[in-house]
């Protein structure tokens, strides 16, 4: 549902049982992804995870202007992103990012 927070658990092993998931409602975190040189990056997937250390991910996709939005939790995030250049799977540090930030700008590095 949009209205809550996208996270994925990778600790759960193959036929646990009576498992108990608790929804936490999200805060809309909208911005932009750029190069060094300011340009937009285009279908960038990008990847949050908490730097807390919580072993949660949230994803979302960056549009023709390098905009993307995802619901996050309050909390600060580093981002980091991929995209195929020329057949080629491209990596980026994108810097950290706080849950319900209206208009984050971050900025790619390639790894």
């Amino acid at each position: 549902h949009k209205d809550y927070a996208r996270v994925h658990r990778a600790d759960v092993a193959a036929g646990t049982h009576d498992l108990k998931f608790t929804l936490q409602r999200g805060i809309a975190t909208k911005g932009r992804v750029t190069d060094k040189e300011g340009q937009p990056l285009a279908d960038v997937l990008l990847r949050f995870h908490p730097v807390d250390g919580d072993d949660t991910s949230a994803w979302a996709k960056t549009d023709k202007d390098g905009r993307f939005e995802v619901s996050l939790l309050d909390r600060e995030y580093s981002a980091v992103g991929r995209r195929i250049e020329n057949g080629e799977n491209v990596q980026y540090e994108c810097g950290h990012v706080r849950g319900g930030t209206s208009d984050a700008r971050l900025t790619a590095t390639r790894k």
